[in-house]
């Protein structure tokens, strides 16, 4: 049943169209099941099985915006338990753009440019990178 919620969990990440909500203080009357993962986990994972084009496609119209470490996100990197690549990537020591970020994160040759564009898209979903000019839910 865990995996079954999580796959569904997870499914809401590839919609192309539609729309959902979180409503921080509604309850289900339905006997739920707890996941075994933290929350930040689910969305590296969402990050890590979205669409490579959906993925490119967020990403091309930010490209020449300015990218900087937000100094305060959310919840913490370490949080997401990301892949070491993924952690020296999005670990922007000055601000640059997010196309240079991208260039930078394939260089080494140890992430393919489609981890390099799920790093980052995850960066800036969760809030741990700040885009110029961009504003991200809270």
């Amino acid at each position: 049943v865990r995996d079954q919620v999580r796959h569904r969990y997870l499914e809401a990440f590839r919609w192309r169209r539609g729309e959902w909500a979180f409503l921080p203080f509604a309850t289900s009357d339905e006997e739920t099941v707890p996941l075994t993962m933290d929350n930040e986990e689910l969305l590296r994972d969402a990050a890590c099985r979205a669409d490579a084009g959906s993925v490119r496609e967020m990403l091309t119209p930010l490209a020449s915006r300015r990218v900087s470490l937000n100094p305060n996100p959310p919840m913490p990197i370490t949080s997401y338990r990301v892949p070491v690549g993924w952690m020296r990537l999005l670990d922007v020591g000055s601000p640059t753009t997010v196309g240079e970020l991208m260039r930078r994160g394939v260089e080494p040759g140890d992430l393919s440019p489609d981890d390099v564009q799920r790093a980052v898209y995850l960066g800036i979903s969760c809030r741990l990178l700040e885009v110029e000019g961009l504003t991200v839910g809270v």
